[in-house]
């Protein structure tokens, strides 16, 4: 694990911590997690949620895996989804790149669906269809 990821999930624990007023492991219940899951949903990002929810979750599974918890408190908590990443359109030199690595021949039928491919999905696209066109 990175040491930006062993930061990250350092402050998910410690920010449920503060919130929590669980004594003891054992007393650790899906109402309290639910109830910190929601509180930080309110000033955090989605994605940020998902890392706190990833964070108890496997702390749950430990607890469960160590029998100080009999069952997983997280068992019937929704994860949080993540914002989906949208990749933004190609531009006219991107295209051009593309026209220039394939081809203008646009009769083919695999060079034409790779073509849409790019157009349609962006940099990521073109980026897949130039490794496919190379290969």
């Amino acid at each position: 694990m990175s040491r930006h990821s062993v930061t990250i999930n350092s402050y998910a624990f410690k920010a449920f911590q503060s919130y929590s007023s669980v004594e003891e492991l054992g007393e650790l219940s899906r109402h309290v997690l639910r109830d910190f899951l929601r509180h930080q949903s309110v000033s955090n990002s989605q994605s940020t949620s998902a890392r706190y929810y990833d964070v108890l979750a496997a702390f749950c599974k430990w607890l469960v895996n160590e029998e100080i918890l009999d069952a997983n408190p997280m068992g019937n908590i929704s994860k949080p989804k993540k914002p989906e990443k949208l990749i933004g359109p190609l531009s006219v030199e991107d295209v051009n790149k593309l026209l220039s690595v394939c081809g203008k021949d646009f009769v083919g039928g695999s060079k034409q669906a790779d073509n849409r491919l790019a157009i349609r999905y962006g940099l990521e696209g073109f980026r897949a269809m130039l490794r496919g066109c190379r290969d």
